[in-house]
Formats: C-alpha cells, structure tokens, sequence
C-alpha cells in the first residue's frame, strides 16, 4: 500500500512540476545537476553521519530528483528508468551491508538463520511487489509501481541490514 501511495506521489510530483513556470514562461528547472543514484544514497548517508534513523529519508530522493530533472524523466520509461537506477543502486548497498555482516563473526546458527530470513525476504518483496503492481495490470503504471515498490522495499532491507551490522559491532 505504502508503494502504491509512493507510486501515487511521483505522478502528483510530475503533474506539479509540469506546472511550474517561471515568471518568463519557462519550465522550472533544478536547482543541480542530478546526482548518480549511487551517489545521491552516498550523499544522503554522509549528510545523515551518527544519525541512522535519518538515513530513513534516503530511499526515493534519487527517483525523485531524476524524475523532476532528467529529460524524459516525466515520462513512464523515464519514471521506470528512474526507480530501476535507484532500485540497483540500493542493491548494491544491501549486498555491500550483507557481505559486511557475514564477517563480523557470527555464530554458525546466527549465519544459518540468517541466510533463510533473507531467502524469505527475497521472496516476499518479489511477491509484494507484484501484488502491488497487479492494480495496474495491463496499464502503463504497473512498471512504474513495481519498479519503485522493488526500489523502496530493498532500500528498507539495506538499512535494516546496516542497523543489524551496527548493532554487531556494538556486542
């Protein structure tokens, strides 16, 4: 539901800043050049340093901005480019947090359950978001909201898994 509420805003965002004009009849235009998506979660994640629970707000922020500055970025193969750039973006992020977390020296049943609870994760995000995009099924949304539900859930996992390596670390 939240995916869909978050596929919801990005059409809203799109419809706002079609409107947007300048007082020269210009369309508006951002502020700065867009960032990588693997940049801009770095950049979230330096400008949040010691504050994990602000990392929340890191997930989306590159399909936002991408969608608002990028020519074409309004478009369906442009939203869909942008939540695909994001969702591998945070993918790399999770395998980096889970490749971390598989060195901290965990036990043999620490390592073993965890390997299932992932395998489980996979499984449910994948079917999650295919529900959610089934709402749209055979119209052009379904990709939008199915690549941004698979953008956003792995952006969960990924700070969930560096929540777990912290608290590791901490032990």
């Amino acid at each position: 539901m939240r995916i869909a509420i978050f596929a919801l805003s990005l059409c809203l965002l799109l419809a706002s800043t079609a409107c947007a004009q300048k007082d020269d009849g210009q369309p508006e235009t951002g502020p700065e050049p867009i960032l990588s998506a693997t940049n801009t979660i770095e950049t979230c994640f330096m400008d949040h340093r010691g504050a994990a629970e602000r990392r929340e707000m890191c997930p989306g922020q590159y399909i936002e901005n991408c969608i608002r500055q990028r020519a074409g970025g309004d478009t369906t193969v442009g939203m869909i480019t942008c939540a695909r750039e994001e969702y591998e973006a945070w993918e790399i992020q999770l395998e980096r947090n889970l490749v971390t977390l598989s060195e901290t020296g965990r036990t043999a049943l620490m390592q073993t359950s965890f390997e299932a609870a992932q395998s489980s994760w996979v499984a449910h995000r994948d079917a999650q978001c295919r529900y959610e995009a089934s709402a749209y099924e055979g119209g052009t949304m379904a990709g939008v909201v199915s690549t941004a539900c698979l953008s956003a859930m792995t952006a969960q996992r990924a700070l969930r898994v560096a929540a777990l390596v912290a608290e590791m670390d901490v032990h």
